[in-house]
């Protein structure tokens, strides 16, 4: 059974064959390439994010401030939107490892799933110093915010106090 086609020699049929097996494989090498710059060039973007978010918090550190920093809030606010949207984009790249994963057409000398192990680490890493800016920056507003003054006996006196204003 030949389902090869039937009008020219045997070596055109093969000939064409193998010249579309590798246009096939010539636009898959172009995707993977394609994949691997743009996923290595945001992971650059995501390392270079975390890096100034340090700096930043360091910074902060070492100003040793004895005023709020975020006294209306908003600052803190847009951090954690940042790092909603960064949950939504390490989801997002997710389910491309898997894909890539998945994908009978790459080995493992590709790199495709390596990039996106390598962008899901970058992702996880600057939500991570988002949160812990985030978090210390509430902390040290916490900390500057004027006391009422009272002390309480206990949690009883404390509700209560709470519940009157």
């Amino acid at each position: 059974m030949n389902f090869l086609p039937t009008s020219g020699s045997d070596d055109d049929c093969v000939r064409t064959f193998a010249q579309a097996a590798a246009s096939r494989s010539l636009e898959l090498l172009k995707a993977i390439e394609f994949t691997l710059v743009s996923v290595e060039n945001d992971t650059q973007i995501l390392d270079l994010m975390q890096s100034d978010i340090a700096n930043l918090h360091e910074g902060l550190i070492k100003a040793d401030a004895q005023t709020p920093i975020d006294r209306s809030g908003a600052i803190c606010v847009s951090l954690e939107r940042s790092t909603d949207v960064l949950s939504r984009m390490y989801a997002a790249a997710s389910a491309k490892h898997q894909s890539a994963c998945e994908d009978f057409r790459l080995t493992s000398d590709d790199g495709v799933a390596d990039a996106w192990t390598d962008y899901l680490k970058a992702a996880r890493g600057l939500h991570d110093a988002i949160e812990e800016l985030r978090e210390w920056i509430e902390t040290h507003d916490a900390i500057l915010e004027p006391g009422s003054g009272k002390r309480y006996d206990n949690v009883e006196h404390l509700i209560a106090d709470l519940r009157s204003n």
